[in-house]
């Protein structure tokens, strides 16, 4: 197979080269001289404004994030990119760096959009908490794995009022702080994952009740939310991931899923997938993204009444443990599939 030809832009060019020759343009000295160790162990290179501030966020950002790749936090690199520009922000867990390198962000980056730490359960939660405080722009955050707790999600629905997407996996928030979750506090929040936490279904159903305009929450156990029955009300979520799914279970979650009218994606794992859940699945004007995933080897008749019907709204399309697939039926049915996999 010949190998795929990539082509470099000028922009993506030129970053590389500033990322290699960084040290020289920034502090006069190549990296792997000496005079520039000396200026490392002196600490002089803290006496130097940023040769950077005068690139667009843009720029900044994406050279921030090469050289947190090939240099890590290193001392001169925290004190040259995380400045007033930078507007995203990915940390590597790097637990002796962290300290100063969140001290430099809370004070420096008054602008940040875009933030994430991950893996890094070691860290002392004030120095994200402090972050966050002074962080009004941000959007998108993500501290998956570390050991922020119930208060962080005080002080985000406090300061963080543009905030749209959180991932809160793995972290040791809890029931008594997502009840404190609201649609004021939290008045764009699209985008929400708390997988790997002690949160539990009943709290989740309450969230999905005050956060209205919610589209995407993963949850571990979102089909016992749904188990609990119907909510009291339509909502905007568009995905919606299920595990385990019986054959008492079509009845209950079909019709729970039938209140969610805006569902784009539906994703069934180790499930049971009787005709009366497929019924309610065709009632989803909006799917069009549908991955099913059987408990039991199970023949493809099974779904091929739904396939006909309604298969003409769908894009993706996944089958597991699914036998004698026909392709050429699907092809007939599902005429605007982008993405079919079998497995």
């Amino acid at each position: 197979m010949p190998k795929h030809l990539v082509v470099r832009t000028l922009c993506e060019i030129c970053l590389d080269s500033v990322a290699d020759d960084f040290e020289t343009i920034c502090f006069g000295y190549n990296r792997n001289y000496h005079g520039f160790k000396e200026l490392i162990e002196k600490g002089s290179f803290q006496e130097s404004e940023s040769s950077l501030c005068c690139l667009p966020s843009s720029l900044i950002n994406q050279l921030a994030d090469k050289l947190i790749d090939t240099r890590g936090l290193k001392p001169h690199v925290i004190k040259t990119v995380f400045i007033s520009g930078l507007t995203e922000c990915r940390l590597l867990p790097q637990i002796s760096a962290l300290p100063l390198a969140l001290q430099t962000i809370e004070k420096n980056c008054g602008r940040l959009q875009v933030f994430q730490l991950t893996c890094c359960k070691s860290i002392e939660v004030n120095l994200i908490n402090s972050v966050l405080r002074v962080s009004a722009n941000l959007h998108s955050l993500n501290l998956e794995g570390t050991s922020i707790n119930d208060e962080c999600l005080d002080i985000l629905g406090e300061s963080c009022a543009q905030l749209s997407a959180l991932n809160l996996a793995r972290t040791k928030i809890t029931n008594a702080g997502v009840e404190r979750m609201t649609h004021h506090n939290f008045p764009k929040l699209v985008f929400l994952i708390i997988l790997g936490t002690l949160v539990n279904a009943e709290c989740v159903m309450n969230l999905i009740s005050r956060l209205p305009f919610l589209l995407t929450l993963e949850f571990d156990n979102l089909l016992q939310v749904l188990r609990g029955g119907p909510p009291s009300r339509n909502y905007q979520l568009r995905k919606v991931g299920l595990v385990g799914l019986e054959d008492n279970d079509s009845l209950v979650v079909g019709s729970s899923l039938v209140n969610f009218t805006n569902l784009e994606a539906v994703s069934l794992e180790y499930s049971s997938v009787l005709p009366p859940l497929l019924t309610y699945l065709s009632k989803l004007e909006h799917l069009s993204k549908l991955e099913l995933g059987s408990r039991e080897t199970a023949p493809f008749n099974n779904i091929t009444s739904y396939l006909q019907a309604k298969g003409g709204g769908l894009t993706h399309l996944s089958l597991e443990n699914y036998t004698n697939c026909d392709i050429h039926d699907i092809g007939t049915w599902c005429k605007n599939l982008v993405v079919l996999k079998f497995s």
